[in-house]
């Protein structure tokens, strides 16, 4: 079976639509999200957790179902404990993931040289304002929709804001978005 099954992505491509899916989804994940999983120990299991958990969402949530089942099974594990699942198939579990953003990155990139984004000289205060308020409250689904609206568009004058604040966003570093905001606004 393959590991990359996202026909209705490719679909998407086809008919030069953007691929903002499911709140971002698609570009969280190809962001490096999965990335961000390392071999673990018994002191980071609780993180470890969440970062599978998280994972498992984003990719159930653009159909990606086996790499959401292994990110599922390695979930229960953390919850159990099993250190030896874990670390025996962890890096399988990288691998996959890996495979499947890379394929999304590479779509990605022929659907936004297809269909480029408006420019724009600087993300609004508005939609800064509420990713502001997303990052003080840890609301993921704020940050989300946020950056979906600085995402419509290539920025010409905005010092390279938009790029950092992605970097945070992918590191999920919310309270330094929010300092920085507040110098911004």
């Amino acid at each position: 079976m393959s590991v990359i099954p996202f026909q209705h992505v490719q679909h998407l491509v086809q008919q030069g639509k953007r691929l903002d899916l499911q709140g971002g989804g698609i570009r969280c994940l190809a962001a490096g999200h999965a990335r961000q999983l390392q071999q673990i120990g018994e002191a980071d299991l609780q993180e470890y957790r969440i970062s599978v958990h998280s994972t498992n969402g984003t990719a159930f949530s653009i159909f990606a179902d086996e790499l959401g089942e292994t990110a599922k099974k390695l979930e229960t594990a953390a919850v159990a404990g099993d250190l030896n699942y874990i670390n025996q198939n962890h890096s399988t579990f990288l691998e996959k993931a890996d495979k499947l953003i890379s394929a999304i990155e590479a779509l990605l990139e022929e659907t936004d040289k297809s269909n480029p984004k408006p420019a724009k000289n600087k993300p609004d205060a508005e939609t800064l304002q509420k990713l502001s308020d997303a990052c003080k409250m840890f609301s993921m689904s704020g940050v989300d929709e946020a950056m979906a609206e600085i995402d419509k568009y290539n920025y010409t004058d905005d010092g390279g804001l938009a790029e950092w604040l992605r970097g945070k966003v992918k590191i999920m570093r919310f309270s330094e978005i929010a300092d920085k905001l507040k110098e911004v606004l």
